[in-house]
């Protein structure tokens, strides 16, 4: 096993970090591949994937979340120190390779000591912070973009954050191409159900003690509370 998944697997497993001084890194792309197959394997196979926005000629990174770190709406997540959360735009696989769409909360926690700068190889290598999913209700695509999505965040101190974003279809499933593309070179091509999410539309931010919810008009709710 490469020296940086063993590094990053004990920081999972003992809730520390990776000292950015012994760090072992990745050299190249090749490489980051390698360590996120011992990773992912590791923690028990990926039921879900992060992947940074699709924007034509920009470069995207993504990295596989752990199926065991993903959560239906509704349940309790522990609170630990650091743990972020942002709000994003999902899609589900149906079983004929289509997608369905779904507001998810991301759960954020760093891995790699927050105190240091990490070249962008280690941290997707790291799994790109990711700390798992809660996860809405799927439901079909659109049938047009939407131009300004209606999005209210209510944390658990009942503190409001509402913002208007756009939905472009377009984008959403450049970004699962990607994703496709990626996870069968990894050896864990997409299956139904697995659920891709495609950024931060709010956060991060902290996660407040108690229940914190997002409500996408359409698109449904999804929620959970904190131990």
């Amino acid at each position: 096993m490469h020296a940086f998944s063993e590094q990053f697997l004990a920081a999972v497993d003992k809730s520390t970090v990776v000292d950015r001084a012994m760090a072992q890194l990745p050299a190249d792309a090749a490489e980051v591949m390698a360590i996120q197959r011992q990773n992912i394997d590791a923690l028990g196979g990926p039921g879900g994937w992060k992947v940074t926005p699709w924007i034509e000629g920009v470069p995207m990174s993504t990295a596989p979340i752990p199926a065991r770190w993903i959560r239906p709406s509704g349940a309790t997540i522990p609170m630990v120190e650091g743990l972020l959360l942002e709000v994003e735009l999902a899609l589900s696989r149906t079983a004929d390779g289509n997608y369905l769409l779904l507001p998810v909360f991301e759960l954020v926690l760093r891995r790699l000591d927050p105190k240091s700068d990490w070249p962008e190889l280690a941290k997707q290598a790291g799994l790109m912070s990711t700390d798992g999913m809660v996860l809405g209700t799927p439901r079909p695509m659109p049938s047009a973009d939407i131009a300004e999505l209606p999005i209210v965040l209510t944390q658990g101190d009942g503190s409001q954050v509402r913002i208007n974003t756009p939905l472009d279809r377009t984008a959403l499933l450049k970004a699962a191409e990607f994703v496709t593309d990626y996870a069968t070179q990894l050896g864990h091509p997409l299956q139904a159900g697995t659920v891709v999410t495609t950024g931060a539309r709010i956060g991060p931010i902290p996660v407040l003690s108690g229940r914190t919810s997002v409500d996408m008009a359409d698109l449904g709710t999804v929620e959970f509370q904190t131990a």
